[in-house]
């Protein structure tokens, strides 16, 4: 199940944070889990920002996907949401969180009259992660 996270969840979404952050070679100090939870509470309370969580049966947080709907930076009459992370456990992934959190996205951006959707995928996840997306019509953009 897919659901608007809330303050309770802010200890999940920091382990998921934490774990996130081991996939990613370019963030080799971890996080600050003050700073972690002040941008996770303004993107709760931003109208134009958005924390998804995906929940098991149990209902353990097992999976989160963070982003923002605003003008785009070179035509602000384009609205672009916008994914910053998009993370879900391993032992939560052949349950298809990630396909829910990304329909949830999508759907959160059309709500807020984004005209594109923009989202990433780690040089160091699976390949099929960029697989789904490129038959959901996305195009790779950029690598980083």
């Amino acid at each position: 199940m897919i659901r608007h996270a809330t303050a309770a969840d802010i200890p999940a979404l920091l382990t998921l944070a934490r774990e996130f952050v081991q996939m990613c070679p370019w963030i080799p100090h971890g996080i600050d889990d003050a700073s972690t939870t002040a941008t996770l509470q303004a993107l709760m309370d931003a109208p134009a920002g958005v924390v998804l969580v995906a929940v098991d049966g149990t209902p353990a947080v097992v999976g989160m996907l963070l982003g923002v709907c605003l003008p785009a930076p070179f035509d602000a009459a384009h609205r672009l949401a916008q994914e910053v992370a998009w993370y879900v456990r391993q032992d939560a992934r052949a349950a298809q969180h990630g396909v829910a959190l990304y329909r949830a996205f999508v759907t959160w951006g059309q709500w807020q009259g984004a005209q594109s959707v923009s989202l990433a995928t780690l040089s160091t996840g699976k390949p099929e992660v960029a697989q789904f997306l490129r038959r959901e019509g996305f195009v790779p953009t950029e690598t980083a």
